[in-house]
């Protein structure tokens, strides 16, 4: 694996993550939730921010993953000193069903105002896939097997773009979000 893909194993218990995907069906319809088309089909996906209540855990979890990327890469430490940089407060979960996947190759940083300033991404798997259902980092030559609790972050940028792998069989649930730097960002929680 490339030494910027960062994985934590077991980073969230299998109870925390049935927590997430009961969260996600029961309110699936009252978080700002929508269908996502792409070329390789559909996904079902909602918003949340980690400053509700109901995340602040995983969100102290989740800060004190970005500080040990951050050790790990001491570069960011001097990013984190001249800019504003920490984890944006949106974030997603998505549901994939058998067959389908966020397919296009991509990267999380863009020219629209929501991803300019990502310089990270992070995503969790919610549940265990048997078969594919990974992400595929190309320029890496990397694919991770998706296991439950599971935690990636990875640099944001062109070098590190990826794409989802569809599970033919079963249904796949992520939780996704970013690291940004920027000084306009009202829902960034610094680290």
């Amino acid at each position: 694996m490339d030494k910027h893909i960062y994985l934590k194993e077991r980073f969230l218990s299998p109870k925390q993550c049935q927590k997430y995907i009961d969260f996600f069906e029961k309110n699936f319809e009252e978080m700002n939730a929508r269908i996502f088309c792409n070329r390789t089909g559909y996904y079902e996906g909602c918003a949340g921010a980690l400053y509700e209540p109901f995340f602040q855990k995983f969100h102290m979890q989740l800060n004190q993953e970005f500080l040990n990327y951050c050790t790990i890469h001491p570069f960011l430490n001097i990013v984190r000193g001249v800019h504003r940089f920490g984890l944006d407060a949106d974030f997603n979960i998505q549901k994939y069903q058998p067959g389908m996947c966020f397919g296009g190759e991509h990267m999380e940083h863009s020219t629209k105002p929501h991803a300019v300033g990502r310089i990270l991404a992070w995503m969790v798997y919610l549940n265990t896939i048997e078969v594919d259902g990974g992400t595929h980092w190309p320029q890496q030559e990397f694919t991770s097997k998706p296991k439950a609790g599971d935690l990636y972050i990875w640099p944001g940028g062109w070098t590190h773009s990826h794409y989802g792998i569809s599970a033919p069989n079963e249904i796949k649930y992520i939780m996704t979000g970013w690291g940004c730097i920027s000084d306009k960002n009202p829902h960034q929680i610094q680290v």
